[in-house]
């Protein structure tokens, strides 16, 4: 049987539509039986030694969207293990997100761009995919919702995630130069999975159904509902703003 763990990431305060969030998450660990952790003290703490990115980034002294990947760490004793973002909430009937992924993927996630988007947030990728990837048209996969199997480390060559997010190709990156100032790990490790010669598997968008951003019937067949833009958003209820259907602005 496959040992399986969800990681998530909250440090700090959290605002009460996360905090539901995260609960969800646990529940949904626990129902599929699922090893569940949610890091709430910083393990990597990676800073740039060169910094373009804004003083806000680096408020806490190193760059807390980078955590998540101590996630990755797990690998040598789970077969899978996926990361969610904190802003992922699992409807209470969502089924299992492992056995969706095929045995022979060492990455497994949902490209935006096969999404049902509304065509505002269409427009807004091409320039988004540009800027990040050189590349309009480049599918990339949304980091909210990844899974990554034990397959995987042997193109991590052994390193682990301090190890691996302090190779040379990533040093601008963790500065955050030119376009990269506000990224997150999103774009670095899309560029990576890309380039590495790993196995990609797409999901579908139901794992990761990105609120504001897909059509609003189309979100009701969503198994996880991902808030990014949570900030924009007025309420803190996840079933009451999928029931509303509100928007962050985009």
């Amino acid at each position: 049987m496959r040992k399986r763990l969800i990681w998530q990431v909250a440090i700090g305060p959290q605002r009460p539509l996360w905090e539901k969030c995260l609960a969800s998450v646990a529940t949904y660990a626990e129902r599929h039986g699922i090893d569940y952790h949610l890091q709430r003290e910083p393990i990597l703490r990676i800073a740039p030694k060169d910094s373009h990115r804004s003083v806000a980034a680096l408020k806490l002294g190193y760059l807390p969207n980078l955590e998540k990947l101590a996630g990755l760490d797990r690998l040598g004793e789970y077969d899978q293990v996926a990361l969610f973002d904190a802003d992922v909430w699992a409807r209470p009937d969502a089924p299992d997100i492992f056995e969706d992924v095929v045995r022979q993927a060492d990455y497994a996630a949902c490209v935006e761009r096969e999404m049902p988007i509304i065509p505002a947030y269409a427009r807004k990728l091409d320039a988004y995919a540009r800027g990040q990837y050189g590349e309009a048209r480049f599918p990339f996969f949304n980091c909210g919702v990844e899974v990554f199997s034990a397959s995987i480390q042997r193109h991590l060559h052994g390193q682990t995630a301090a190890q691996f997010l302090a190779r040379p190709e990533f040093v601008d990156f963790i500065a955050g130069k030119g376009a990269w100032r506000w990224a997150s790990e999103q774009t670095l490790m899309n560029v990576w999975l890309h380039a590495c010669g790993a196995t990609l598997q797409h999901l579908s968008w139901r794992w990761n159904g990105l609120y504001g951003m897909i059509d609003a019937q189309r979100l009701n067949e969503a198994h996880l509902v991902h808030f990014l833009l949570s900030s924009h958003l007025h309420g803190d209820d996840p079933e009451t703003l999928l029931r509303t259907h509100g928007r962050p602005r985009i």
